[in-house]
């Protein structure tokens, strides 16, 4: 009995067992920066789109949306939402 628990344990001390672990912690580090990989950009395009969407509306349109620093950034972190809200704001009399 004693012997074949020191035979299970000897199979998870092989290099067998090592190697295999590696390749399942390389497979899983690998989906896992696919999928923050997949959501990163995602953002940045929504960023970028949010960007080219509060100019073209200003510029393009003419809504008067003052271009200031702190909106620049809320457009860029939030994207096309963010452009949506301000517009909503602006329709309200409020300026970012």
């Amino acid at each position: 009995m004693l012997s074949n628990i020191g035979l299970i344990f000897s199979i998870f001390n092989g290099p067998l067992f090592s190697g295999v672990l590696i390749a399942l912690l390389a497979v899983l580090a690998i989906v896992v920066f696919f999928i923050i990989g997949k959501l990163i950009g995602k953002i940045i395009i929504n960023s970028i789109l949010g960007l080219i969407a509060i100019f073209a509306v200003n510029y393009l349109l003419g809504f008067g949306i003052l271009i200031t620093i702190p909106l620049i950034i809320i457009v860029a972190l939030f994207g096309l939402p963010a452009v949506i809200i301000i517009i909503i704001l602006k329709f309200f009399g409020i300026n970012i």
